[in-house]
């Protein structure tokens, strides 16, 4: 294992480690990874790209990993032809790409439905006719994005949602009609629909809208230059939005900014991200990205980073080139994009590879600015007693309390746990002053507190 060197450098409230830790998947692909989707009723990685094999399996463009092997998903896809998104609920899984069908399927045209124990056709009358990008259940109803105008039959632009078997059309006003346009991403953020991609409208909208009605609105000027939205989650109350951008010209951050229903915010002010961000997750009250992100003023760069509420870790060391995420099982599972030599370790990890949450991050950065709303909301707890021994109790907070963080002075995460009972034995703990926070159900930072461990 490699050595753990802890070295404060106190003018940044930066904690510095040694190299992180890094693990293979089998023998990885023999081509690129588009996208990964952790199942976590299943414990299942699964994978789609432009691969043909994944460790010893042909697998076609979609593949799933049960801890010690890849499997197929029946035949797969049109082989080389890369599947780029991948939407799972139950037992359905629907994937959409380039491919013209799944092998030996008809009506299967750039997506496809598993149906848990074979592949068909999204309609009895064929599949898209461009490409799908985005595939997302958002409150159980299937919508799809990308630059297609039509599903089956039926006319869909861009944009479609199945309710009841039945595929609707979303946006059908004259705006995006008879022009070429990109939706790369679907989110919900208070109790409305946002999409982002690559347009560019008369009326307005730059890569951003809201679904009202059967338009897009204009979102907070949207987004500017030369641009592209390729991911948009909900996190500590806020919409992240990210992508290829850069600040100026009414874009206030490079690649992420964070939208709070009225106006744009720098969520990371105290770093640089200089690389187009491909990927976020949100997990266990954590946000994770890629991009290429380093303390402001330089310093070490890493293309992962999780970032809590209050602290941004960047994790991976040097030469951990990531462009798509999941996380579940302690690790986060990366698309690597590369086939050479990965990481501090120079493992040869084949287009992708599993950071192991367990071990410390490269670098730790104080978010001093960025969301100063979203904290002054947190509860505050009550911790007792305090100064602490062996144990404490914290009273009850007022909402749905999911999670549970423990973080050092020094900021690094000492515990992540499903919230049971409010209290907590820390006899195990070293001599110091620790911070305690509770995540609500939607990931979101609700109540801190801080005690001392004698």
């Amino acid at each position: 294992m490699i050595g753990r060197m802890l070295t404060a450098v106190l003018g940044w409230s930066i904690v510095n480690y040694a190299a992180c830790q890094w693990g293979t998947l089998s023998t990885g692909m023999n081509h690129g990874v588009r996208e990964l989707f952790f199942d976590q009723g299943s414990g299942r990685l699964y994978a789609v790209g432009s691969f043909t094999t994944a460790g010893d399996s042909t697998t076609n463009g979609v593949a799933w990993w049960d801890g010690t092997a890849w499997h197929p998903l029946g035949a797969g896809m049109e082989p080389l032809s890369p599947v780029l998104c991948l939407a799972k609920q139950g037992e359905e899984i629907v994937a959409g790409g380039y491919f013209d069908f799944a092998v030996g399927v008809e009506n299967t045209e750039h997506i496809a439905v598993w149906n848990g124990s074979a592949w068909g056709g999204a309609t009895d009358a064929g599949g898209c006719d461009g490409l799908v990008l985005e595939l997302d259940y958002i409150d159980s109803v299937l919508y799809a994005g990308g630059n297609f105008t039509s599903m089956g039959t039926i006319s869909v632009p861009y944009l479609v949602r199945r309710v009841n078997g039945d595929w609707q059309g979303i946006i059908t006003n004259e705006q995006f009609m008879d022009q070429q346009h990109i939706i790369a991403t679907i989110a919900r953020y208070q109790d409305e629909l946002f999409v982002g991609g690559n347009f560019l409208t008369e009326s307005g909208l730059r890569d951003l809208g809201m679904v009202q009605g059967d338009l897009l609105a204009e979102v907070g000027g949207g987004v500017h230059g030369d641009s592209w939205v390729n991911d948009m989650v909900v996190f500590n109350g806020l919409l992240y939005v990210a992508g290829y951008f850069y600040e100026g010209g009414g874009n206030v951050a490079s690649m992420v900014m964070c939208w709070d229903g009225t106006q744009w915010l720098d969520p990371f002010p105290q770093v640089d991200i200089d690389a187009q961000v491909r990927d976020m997750v949100v997990h266990e009250g954590a946000l994770y990205f890629t991009g290429r992100i380093r303390p402001v003023g330089g310093g070490l760069e890493s293309y992962l980073a999780r970032y809590d509420g209050d602290h941004l870790c960047l994790l991976g060391g040097q030469n951990s080139y990531v462009s798509h995420l999941s996380v579940g099982n302690g690790f986060v599972y990366c698309a690597t994009s590369t086939d050479w030599l990965f990481g501090p370790d120079s493992l040869d990890v084949n287009f992708i590879a599993a950071y192991d949450l367990g071990y410390p991050p490269d670098t730790c950065i104080n978010i001093v600015q960025g969301v100063p709303e979203a904290r002054s909301t947190l509860q505050p707890l009550t911790i007792t007693p305090n100064p602490v021994e062996d144990s404490f109790s914290i009273g009850q907070p007022v909402g749905d309390v999911r999670w549970v963080h423990l973080r050092d002075a020094l900021g690094r995460l000492m515990l992540v746990q499903r919230y049971r009972q409010s209290n907590f034995d820390v006899a195990h703990l070293s001599g110091g002053v620790y911070q305690l926070l509770l995540i609500d159900a939607q990931d979101r930072p609700m109540a801190s507190g801080r005690f001392v461990k004698k």
